[in-house]
């Protein structure tokens, strides 16, 4: 807000009340109709159109999506990453702290048994962590400088 003594007239606070109640256009807004072809239509515009997933004898679809268009550049994934690896990824991403090394140990015996279900109680571990609250409001107070 302005300071008090930088406050705008009433008659112009009037006016801008009007503008916005009579729509609030601008000039030369809107005023010519915009034609596209097709080829020059905006994506948000076009239909919703499901691909057919590559044959790429991947587990995930979207994996055969990147992979094709990894192949075309001659590139391929990543190697998988260990459990250790994993856990200090998602913590340090989550968390804004590595993990402790008994929750490395714990993470790395649970995904001998269910690799998938253990990452996902390890991510909705981190998600409940007040940890997890501490380093994003962390993060939004910075981005308004609080």
């Amino acid at each position: 807000m302005p300071p008090d003594e930088d406050k705008l007239p009433q008659q112009q606070i009037d006016l801008l009340r009007q503008w916005i109640a009579e729509g609030a256009e601008w000039p030369g807004q809107m005023n010519d109709e915009v034609a596209f072809t097709a080829d020059e239509m905006p994506w948000s515009f076009q239909p919703v159109v499901r691909p057919s997933v590559p044959d790429e004898h991947e587990q995930n679809p979207v994996d055969a999506f990147l992979l094709k268009k990894l192949r075309k550049k001659s590139l391929h994934f990543s190697k998988t990453a260990s459990p250790a690896t994993l856990i200090r990824r998602a913590s340090i991403v989550l968390t804004g702290l590595p993990p402790t090394p008994e929750a490395v140990h714990h993470f790395e015996q649970a995904c001998e048994t269910d690799a998938d279900s253990a990452y996902i109680s390890l991510v909705e571990q981190l998600l409940a962590s007040p940890h997890f609250g501490e380093r994003w409001a962390q993060h939004w107070l910075d981005v308004i400088r609080w």
